[in-house]
């Protein structure tokens, strides 16, 4: 593995787009006059000199020239300078010598002890260097480093440095070249190459190789990503970027970007010719073209209409497991198409959706295609006394290659009014009515257990709403205390729920945000109806000084509990509901605590536990997550889910910064996930360790450790290096 790692350093440092040599362009003698302020200045008519002394300041054209001493011929238009002499470049760089002697209007010359300042703080320095054309500089024995010096000891090595027998800076193309170049960091040298060419400072992109990415895999072997990018126009790009690996044929990377006017697009994706595997991950002989695909576009139609799309796709559900190291593994793809307006407070949108599962357990049969679905959302301006309309509608066709095939239309229309009275106490009436009506049938084989007949339902649900809340404040010092209880009235019919499919609120979690609403339920599938009592109390106490600590603890008594929508785990399965709440305390502006629950009606027994804590100082941070319920998982059904993880970040020393993390499964007691990293940042590198071990199981992707390293090094690239290996 070394001899591959030192390797890969070198090539990377040597790894630039090469250009072959440039002729600079001879031109006529300069024209421009020239200013000269100096403090003594004696001219020999027969010699035609002309010498400053003294502070002297030569400015011809954008050029400025200071130096102690300043000699001009002007029989031979040369210039020569010694003590201090500094010349300001018309792009803000800045060129230091003891001696130069220039012509052609402080464009072209020679310099000893030459040292150039860039506008970004990098620098050059050489034993001599030669100046031609007014965008060539040559230097002898040079050096280039964006680092700075110690200011303790300005004579020690920076953090990083190249030198070489020869440099050259073509300004006119933003190139600088070095010949016979060696890297050094910490004052050691680490590599050589005869040629280097790299863009200097300025260069924002630029056709060329970009710094490689090494690896290792336990299946994948040693691996090597070797980019080259395209500037094809100043707004557009094209990345290729194909990873060599020693244990499987080669994987061909992609990128396309493009930005006009109104519009941008984003593509990328690889394809490589692997091991053969079906769509539910089983093996197959031979091999097979595998891949992944993914794009994002939007195109500004005008002020208030866009459209775009979002696209994900992969071969295989287990193809981005198995290259986990070269990307990142999303549990769900999902590519959508879309068009969206947007008319003062209301706003309309069509869209169509396509998923793939990448977990194991999922049949891709199974997972719902959504095209199109519409939505009309609008808000209505308050009138006289704050009343104002809504209206939120939808279409939706949905269908699954193997399943239920569901078309709805919905729709609900709200209207409300505050009113707070002379006492302070607040008043709110809202009314509601919401319609919906299914189309569903299924393309199953009628005696399979998933099959629905086809049937045409509906339901029509009017709902009032009456609220009332009474906040209590006070001033006890620099604290304002303010206790508020809150209830709420709900009529109207039962939601009928039966032979309704579920499409968009099966992931329902009963919590404070949405006690007092209309519907619980984050889609329309679903909807809560009825005459029911919602109450709660408010409880919050807040320091001038940014501490501050709310509380609040809510229920609700249904008169007539709904069997079809609210099932066992939910809270709501009985007439009188959970307990829900959140506590949150904040005693300083880096220290925050929050804790969510949901305790049984009858022995307030916790349902659900959440508890996250934060610290952050400019020295210590970190972080605390604790979960505790019963989720549904797809394909597992009602799961118990608890989960502990802590992280900690230190920046120990100046410019060091340590993380820590994990995560625990208590269920099973047994780790998820856990990791470390150590980096280091200043003005000119960025070094970054990190090491995590992973515990999540797939067919290709057992158990593993992944190490990363990566080196930033300013005005060249990065470099990164790591691996990958199984174990059980």
């Amino acid at each position: 593995m070394r001899w591959f790692l030192l390797a890969a350093l070198a090539f990377t440092l040597i790894a630039a787009l090469e250009r072959p040599a440039r002729a600079v362009e001879q031109r006529p003698p300069s024209t421009t006059p020239a200013l000269l302020s100096a403090d003594r200045v004696s001219y020999d008519d027969q010699l035609g000199l002309i010498v400053a002394s003294g502070h002297v300041e030569i400015s011809q054209g954008e050029r400025v020239l200071l130096a102690d001493r300043v000699t001009y011929n002007q029989h031979t238009d040369v210039v020569t300078a010694s003590g201090n002499v500094s010349i300001l470049e018309p792009n803000g760089e800045v060129i230091f010598a003891n001696y130069f002697e220039l012509t052609q209007g402080l464009k072209e010359g020679v310099a000893l002890n030459f040292r150039l300042l860039m506008t970004d703080k990098s620098r050059f320095a050489a034993a001599g260097a030669r100046r031609e054309g007014g965008v060539l500089t040559e230097m002898v024995n040079g050096v280039f480093s964006p680092c700075n010096l110690c200011k303790d000891d300005p004579e020690r090595p920076p953090l990083w440095q190249i030198k070489a027998a020869r440099i050259i800076h073509y300004e006119d193309t933003h190139d600088i070249v070095d010949e016979d170049a060696i890297m050094e960091m910490w004052g050691i040298p680490v590599a050589y190459t005869p040629y280097f060419s790299y863009p200097d400072p300025t260069v924002k992109r630029r056709t060329g190789f970009l710094p490689a990415t090494y690896g290792e895999n336990t299946y994948l072997g040693y691996l090597a990503k070797v980019p080259y990018f395209w500037a094809i126009d100043p707004d557009k790009d094209l990345t290729f970027a194909p990873v060599f690996m020693t244990k499987t044929n080669p994987v061909m990377n992609g990128e396309y970007r493009e930005r006009w006017g109104n519009a941008q697009i984003d593509l990328s994706g690889s394809l490589t010719d692997a091991e053969a595997f079906n769509e539910i991950g089983i093996p197959k002989p031979g091999t097979q073209l595998r891949g992944n695909f993914k794009g994002n576009g939007v195109l500004n139609i005008d002020e208030d209409w866009r459209t775009g799309f979002t696209a994900e796709r992969e071969t295989d559900i287990l193809y981005l497991s198995r290259y986990k190291i070269i990307y990142n593994q999303p549990t769900v793809l999902t590519s959508n198409a879309f068009a969206e307006g947007y008319f003062g407070q209301s706003y309309n949108a069509l869209n169509a959706y396509t998923f793939q599962d990448t977990r194991a357990q999922i049949n891709l049969r199974d997972l719902p295609i959504v095209a199109p679905i519409y939505e009309v959302n609008y808000r209505g301006e308050p009138g006289d006394f704050g009343q104002h309309w809504s209206v939120d509608a939808d279409a939706m066709n949905l269908f699954r290659p193997s399943g239920v095939f569901t078309r709805r239309l919905a729709q609900r229309t709200s209207w409300e009014v505050p009113y707070t009275s002379g006492i302070g106490d607040m008043y709110s009436l809202a009314v509601s009515l919401e319609s919906d009506g299914y189309i569903t049938n299924s393309n199953l084989d009628p005696n399979a257990p998933q099959a629905v007949a086809s049937r045409t339902t509906g339901r029509v649900l009017p709902q009032a709403k009456l609220e009332w809340r009474y906040p209590w404040a006070r001033s006890d010092g620099e604290i304002q205390e303010v206790i508020e209880p809150r209830i709420a009235l709900l009529a109207g019919t039962q939601g009928r729920n039966r032979g309704i499919p579920n499409e968009d609120s099966t992931d329902f979690e009963f919590d404070e945000q949405n006690l007092f609403n209309f519907n619980p339920f984050p889609g329309v599938d679903r909807v809560d109806g009825g005459e029911r009592a919602v109450y709660g109390l408010n409880v919050g106490a807040y320091g001038n000084k940014g501490g501050s600590t709310s509380f609040f603890l809510g229920q609700m008594y249904q008169l007539h509990r709904d069997r079809d929508a609210f099932t066992g785990g939910t809270g709501l399965e009985q007439n009188l509901s959970d307990v829900v709440g959140r506590l949150q305390i904040k005693p300083m502006t880096f220290l925050s605590f929050d804790y969510r629950f949901e305790l049984q009606d009858n022995n307030l027994r916790p349902q659900r536990t959440e508890v996250s804590a934060t610290y952050g100082t400019p020295i210590l941070g970190g972080g605390l997550y604790y979960v505790d319920l019963s989720q549904e998982v797809p394909g597992e059904g009602l799961t118990k889910i608890t989960q502990f993880g802590p992280s900690v970040t230190t920046h120990f020393i100046d410019h060091w910064t340590m993380s820590a993390n994990l995560l625990r499964d208590l269920v099973h007691d047994q780790f998820r996930n856990y990791g470390m990293s150590l980096a280091y940042q200043d003005e000119c590198l960025t070094i970054t360790a990190a090491l995590t071990r992973n515990f999540t199981f797939t067919v290709q992707s057992p158990p593993s450790d992944t190490f990363l390293v990566t080196l930033v090094f300013k005005d060249l690239g990065d470099i990164s290096f790591g691996g990958t290996s199984a174990s059980q």
